[in-house]
């Protein structure tokens, strides 16, 4: 499965380097951080955007469940790969960007935190801005988790400020390939 998920995460990246933005699937220990930083007390479910291969599924549903676990991903191929290896959960192929309409259509009324491995580097600030607040606005207070190959926090800290966003960096995964930063977004008090 590992050199299958490979393989795939690198055709895709090489066929569209801005919509898949890693070459590889996260490591394990990446999953697990981002998991444990994304669950939040509450109902609802938690929404995992860009599922890629289920790397960080797989350690979403060990902690919430197979129906405690919505992904939303772009690509129809992911998207089977997911279905195929948690037959249980729901997957949505539909675009991140517009969370607010896919979750609507999927019939997700509550969501408690959501881990993204959106590669948002790609994308102008002001579409990172505009997806921070359609992910707080389904939410009810519940975290935004985002892993990055950077250093540096993927929404800018003047958008952070300008939204009343409060940024969290929960630490650096070395052995992720390449190491990865994750940060926690969540309303401030």
């Amino acid at each position: 499965m590992a050199l299958a998920s490979t393989s795939l995460f690198l055709s895709r990246w090489l066929s569209a380097p801005g919509r898949v933005g890693a070459v590889a699937p996260s490591g394990r220990k990446l999953a697990e951080r981002m998991a444990s930083a994304t669950l939040a007390d509450g109902p609802g479910v938690v929404v995992e955007l860009g599922g890629g291969t289920g790397a960080i599924t797989s350690e979403l549903v060990k902690a919430a469940g197979q129906d405690g676990v919505v992904v939303v991903e772009i690509d129809p191929a992911m998207c089977r790969v997911i279905e195929r290896r948690f037959p249980a959960i729901t997957v949505v192929q539909g675009d991140a960007f517009r969370l607010d309409q896919v979750l609507q259509h999927a019939g997700v009324t509550a969501v408690r935190g959501i881990a993204s491995g959106l590669p948002l580097l790609t994308q102008p600030p002001e579409r990172r801005q505009a997806l921070l607040e359609k992910c707080l606005s389904v939410m009810e207070g519940g975290p935004l988790v985002q892993f990055t190959y950077s250093l540096f926090s993927p929404i800018p800290f003047d958008i952070l400020r300008e939204t009343g966003v409060r940024a969290e960096r929960m630490g650096r995964v070395w052995q992720n390939v390449p190491p990865a930063s994750i940060w926690r977004y969540s309303l401030a008090a």
